[in-house]
């Protein structure tokens, strides 16, 4: 859809204004038998948009926009998809609107705009801070700004000759401040749980259509661009994971994941084929004329359970030279190994055979990638009752809190 503000008309609600495609028959859609601006949800848009001045939301019914698309900063939104979104969660607060454009955020999202980076770094050009910050950054980093300051230095533009050709460290201490503002870092913890939304959301739509693959077209996936998204791709395993480590080497052998659990646990995980059986089912006749089941372990899962029960004992009895080479500084206790291998299957005899062997691996849980999606889905749905309970609290402490409108027309 080629955007075009022009093509939208602005409809006034309360103290600002919504915008809707001329093309689009939003009087058909709402049900309207008289003439009335209000419309299901809408509401929550005013709160929404109270609290992100200079923000602007233009409806429309095209299909060519799925959920809502973002120019600068206007936001295109599909009414249908919002107002189908609203009803599914269900709760009567202000934040759905929040939540709905939650889905789709990812970190690029998070920034301002260059008219703020700007008069910011204006303002506040007077310390070396990006120095010290420099100083912490990875050996390959301080490299890549070195170079970039280099050129910019060597050959300025317009725009930063004047800051080099005074004091080229007033660029690097302005960029330090912007970089510890306070104001930037809470509009950045603000949208956290709105971050998490989106991208748990785009793991399980991968997830969801790669059943069908092997094991290492995921670890590719996880490896993609020299592991640039691994942190965020290994929340698949879970929020309570952190610091993923992929492939590291112990005594020559190499483990799939190591991650660390509550700050005080190591875990091992082991990745076999989402399109892996768990099991190996064998049907054989019987004297009687009947057909008996038997239900064997897969030879996939056969090999993974001693290969990650190897993994744990090799951690614990790794020398330190070899944690170091892997960034593990402090060894700690491995509380379990995780094997992820093939789908669930929709049948209570492979349930009850399943929950058999999962119960009697000591030490070791035992999930299919059907198990990754739906805790995904459980964990999309606390954080988006969270953030929209949260925007609901924070709209309730407005003294000019949303009002309804009796009608509006």
């Amino acid at each position: 859809m080629n955007f075009d503000p022009e093509n939208f008309r602005a409809e006034k609600y309360e103290e600002t204004e919504l915008y809707f495609d001329k093309s689009c028959a939003f009087h058909s859609h709402f049900g309207h038998k008289q003439k009335t601006k209000a419309f299901r949800y809408y509401r929550n848009i005013i709160g929404f948009l109270r609290a992100n001045v200079g923000v602007k939301i233009y409806f429309t019914l095209n299909d060519a926009v799925a959920s809502f698309i973002r120019e600068g900063d206007c936001l295109i939104v599909n009414m249908k998809a919002y107002q189908n979104f609203c009803s599914t969660i269900g709760v009567k607060t202000g934040g759905r609107f929040r939540a709905f454009i939650g889905q789709n955020l990812s970190l690029r999202d998070v920034s301002v705009s260059d008219t703020e980076k700007s008069a910011y770094i204006r303002n506040n050009a007077s310390e070396d801070d990006l120095i010290e910050v420099i100083k912490n950054l990875p050996a390959d980093a301080q490299a890549r700004m070195y170079e970039t300051f280099q050129t910019l230095a060597n050959k300025p533009t317009s725009s930063t000759s004047a800051v080099f050709e005074t004091d080229p460290d007033k660029l690097i201490s302005a960029l330090a401040k912007f970089l510890k503002s306070e104001k930037l870092q809470n509009a950045f913890y603000a949208q956290l749980p709105s971050i998490q939304i989106g991208i748990l959301e785009s793991h399980i739509r991968f997830l969801e259509s790669n059943l069908d693959k092997n094991e290492k077209f995921i670890q590719n996936w996880l490896d993609e661009e020299n592991g640039r998204y691994r942190k965020q791709r290994c929340l698949i395993f879970g929020l309570e994971y952190v610091d993923p480590i992929r492939e590291g080497q112990i005594a020559s052998k190499r483990f799939d994941v190591l991650a660390e659990q509550d700050f005080e646990h190591h875990v091992i995980f082991e990745l076999k084929s989402p399109k892996d059986e768990v099991f190996k089912v064998e049907q054989h006749a019987t004297s009687a004329g009947g057909i008996s089941t038997e239900y064997h372990l897969s030879a996939a899962l056969s090999r993974a359970i001693p290969e990650v029960l190897g993994y744990r004992k090799m951690y614990k009895e790794a020398h330190s030279e070899e944690l170091e080479k892997m960034g593990i500084k402090v060894r700690k206790p491995v509380s379990k190994c995780v094997i992820v291998i093939g789908t669930s299957k929709n049948d209570l005899v492979w349930r009850e055979n399943f929950e058999r062997v999962r119960n009697s691996l000591n030490g070791i849980e035992l999930l299919t990638y059907n198990h990754l999606i739906d805790r995904l889905r459980n964990t999309v749905q606390n954080l988006v009752l969270n953030t929209i309970s949260q925007e609901a609290s924070e709209l309730q402490k407005q003294p000019d809190g949303v009002q309804p409108l009796a009608n509006a027309g």
